[in-house]
């Protein structure tokens, strides 16, 4: 199976994406491995449950590309959102040191 023909590929606009009261069309949630108290959602958006009330992860832009910091034991791990979004939808784990994440759309923002 293909990365585009995932159906994880979706368009949105900036006000969407960070729109915390906003439910997204068709948007999947699921729990990112190893990191509890966190979810992801299809469209790259994530959720930390860890003090009590939902807060969704704002990401940095780096280098053309989001990112976002999640913490596991006191202990920062930054990811790149996309990264994030295959390992938990595709439930696969790859080296990404040796292969890469091709954003069909031309839009690295497009996680």
């Amino acid at each position: 199976l293909k990365p585009h023909e995932t159906g994880l590929i979706k368009s949105r606009t900036q006000t969407e994406y960070y729109s915390e009261d906003k439910d997204l069309e068709n948007e999947i949630w699921k729990d990112i491995k190893d990191f509890d108290g966190y979810k992801i959602s299809n469209y790259g958006r994530i959720i930390s449950y860890k003090r009590g009330k939902p807060i969704f992860l704002k990401p940095v832009l780096t280098n053309g590309y989001l990112k976002v910091t999640l913490s596991k034991n006191g202990v920062a791990h930054n990811f790149l959102m996309h990264h994030l979004v295959y390992i938990t939808f595709m439930e696969d784990t790859i080296d990404f040191s040796i292969y890469c994440i091709d954003h069909k759309d031309n839009d690295a923002l497009n996680n």
